[in-house]
């Protein structure tokens, strides 16, 4: 027996518009899932209305629970050297307020170990709402791949500690496939697809930017899509991340959306789905 896999419409993949529609399109496209939000992930992004506005909140529940869907991850922890937990406490509330059950972080912590113990106290911290903490790997940031992740988060010996893996970062930051399989399966719940080229320029300003404004929709590239996903558990949520501004300018939201989904779901569909671990 196997198990069926659960999309998730990635907040970047259409970032144009609010949470209510997002819920709306995820649904007519046919995802199981939407990804939301709450926090900026840059410094030029501005604060997302979903963290402060509880009317807001209060539609997005109501919309998630009409529409059938769940929410796949939220975003956007950053691990900073002055980390503090208590300031994350109204986002891990919303949180399970919409149900959701796992939450994105990214590490602008230079220092491992001090990483490793703010990692820690952000998985005490998101427990007693029952979220899980998604370190995920991005080659510019302080955690660049598979492995830097795992040593934290094994490190952190929290069992609410995941590793979010993304096809872009996965090939951009290094990391190889055999260093998956040092990792627990358990460990994986959410990973987020999409392609690009093989060939790329190493500057972390062009990956930065590519990686913003022009992945490509899966199996349009050259990203080994196939054996990434054979190396991860059937369980994990497949997050449909594409950024294009391109894809922005030429297409609507829906469009987007369904393109991605229905090119997602024959990449995964490339090799047999094994056995739930």
């Amino acid at each position: 027996m196997t198990t069926a896999r659960h999309y998730s419409l990635a907040f970047l993949t259409i970032p144009d518009v609010g949470p209510l529609e997002a819920i709306r399109v995820a649904a007519v496209a046919g995802y199981q899932m939407v990804g939301l939000r709450m926090l900026p992930a840059t410094t030029e992004e501005k604060p997302y209305p979903l963290l402060s506005c509880n009317k807001l909140l209060q539609e997005v529940a109501t919309a998630l629970n009409d529409h059938g869907i769940q929410i796949g991850d939220l975003e956007i922890i950053r691990l900073s050297p002055d980390l503090d937990t208590r300031a994350f406490i109204p986002f891990f509330e919303r949180a399970q307020f919409l149900n959701a059950q796992h939450l994105t972080v990214i590490s602008d912590d230079p220092v491992e170990t001090r990483a490793i113990e703010s990692f820690g106290r952000l998985c005490e911290a998101a427990a007693p709402f029952g979220l899980t903490i998604n370190l995920e790997p991005i080659p510019w940031t302080q955690v660049r791949n598979v492995i830097e992740a795992a040593r934290i988060i094994e490190a952190s010996n929290q069992s609410n500690a995941g590793i979010l893996i993304d096809a872009f970062h996965f090939y951009r930051g290094g990391s190889r496939l055999e260093q998956l399989l040092t990792v627990s399966p358990k460990r994986f719940k959410v990973f987020q697809i999409c392609d690009g080229p093989a060939d790329f320029d190493p500057t972390p300003t062009t990956i930065r930017h590519m990686a913003r404004t022009a992945r490509y929709i899966p199996g349009q590239g050259e990203l080994d899509l196939t054996s990434l996903i054979t190396a991860l558990p059937t369980t994990a949520i497949v997050s449909v991340e594409v950024p294009n501004q391109q894809l922005i300018r030429h297409c609507s939201p829906l469009e987007r959306a369904t393109q991605a989904l229905e090119a997602a779901q024959q990449v995964c569909a490339l090799q047999p789905v094994p056995l739930p671990t």
